[in-house]
């Protein structure tokens, strides 16, 4: 049964029209005229009446579609001797209902983290680390197995993987992309998205060429680090927050290095994305990490902003140092954006 209705305080509140078929006696035509006269019913009305979306009530999984993308849908399904959502060919049509909902298309957001290169200590500038006792060895090591500086723009998600993570450039990375926020008073809000996380790698120049052949920037290999992702979704009466989180530590090798030179294993470093979108359309957006590393923020593969470790206290310092033998390491949340999202 094909059904439109809204909710009742939207400008559509009316049921518009019901329409019964059986599949094996259904077409694309009548479905083309049904959603025809939905799509006249709402085209007087806000914008958002003209968006639908098409619901398997049975199978309790919504998808939205337009008019237009419903009618392909069913001819499709028709062509491969299939009915919606699997339902047996030749049955009803089951339970599909054409809805109008407030859908909201926030921006694409990632957080890279990364270390600074520096070749010895004194090219360090001047700041807490090059200060700190424990400057030599152990942070002239840590600057030397640096990293170049991430991009001021990136090549969407695609670009994310291939010219950050599969080339290695990076400590520890998060990205959300396509959320979109589904607003439906009567069944609950959905939010569709995205996500990526990976922790990074350390050069392995800081450990052997770094040692014996004076501190050339050439990588031989890199240690993989280790890495635990979470994410969460909790919804309010008008909103949803995402919560992207992955916490990461320096692979086998500096791990070892980490106990050899202060008596600890390394602690975890974090990076965070707080993703708060609401009905209405409004977003904000909270990145967070650690004191170590530096990290680069994107809003729609753009750089909005960044953190440096450099700017680091001594006790923001110790307190990541004393955070060893495999403990969470403190930080807090280092930069924010807020806007409006766009219309699916």
């Amino acid at each position: 049964m094909i059904v439109a209705s809204r909710t009742a305080n939207h400008p559509c509140a009316k049921p518009i029209k019901e329409v019964e078929k059986s599949w094996a006696g259904s077409s694309s035509t009548s479905a083309t005229e049904s959603c025809r006269c939905i799509t006249a019913a709402s085209s007087t009305s806000t914008r958002r009446c003209a968006r639908m979306s098409v619901f398997n009530e049975k199978a309790g999984r919504g998808f939205v579609h337009t008019c237009a993308q419903f009618r392909t849908l069913v001819g499709k399904r028709r062509s491969h001797g299939s009915p919606i959502h699997g339902n047996k060919p030749g049955s009803h049509i089951d339970f599909i209902r054409i809805r109008a909902m407030n859908c909201v298309l926030g921006p694409d957001v990632a957080t890279v983290g990364w270390i600074p290169y520096y070749k010895t200590l004194k090219d360090i500038p001047p700041s807490a680390f090059r200060r700190h006792p424990k400057a030599w060895p152990a942070f002239a090591l840590l600057f030397d197995s640096g990293n170049p500086s991430p991009p001021k723009r990136i090549g969407r998600m695609k670009g994310f993987m291939i010219d950050l993570l599969w080339k290695k450039r990076f400590r520890g990375a998060l990205a959300l992309a396509d959320v979109q926020l589904y607003c439906d008073p009567t069944r609950g809000h959905h939010v569709k998205y995205r996500s990526e996380a990976r922790p990074g790698y350390t050069p392995f120049n800081a450990y052997i060429n770094g040692w014996f052949l004076g501190k050339p920037k050439t990588t031989l290999t890199y240690s993989l680090g280790d890495g635990t992702v979470s994410t969460t979704v909790e919804y309010g009466t008008h909103h949803a927050m995402i919560h992207h989180w992955i916490k990461f530590k320096i692979g086998k090798i500096g791990n070892f290095a980490a106990w050899m030179f202060s008596g600890q294993w390394a602690p975890w470093a974090w990076l965070e994305i707080r993703y708060r979108i609401q009905c209405e359309g409004a977003y904000r957006i909270d990145f967070g990490g650690t004191y170590l590393p530096s990290q680069t923020y994107y809003a729609d593969w753009r750089e909005v902003g960044m953190y440096n470790m450099l700017e680091a206290s001594q006790s923001q310092i110790d307190g990541f140092l004393s955070s060893g033998d495999c403990h969470v390491a403190p930080g807090r949340t280092h930069f924010t954006i807020s806007g409006r999202g766009t219309p699916c």
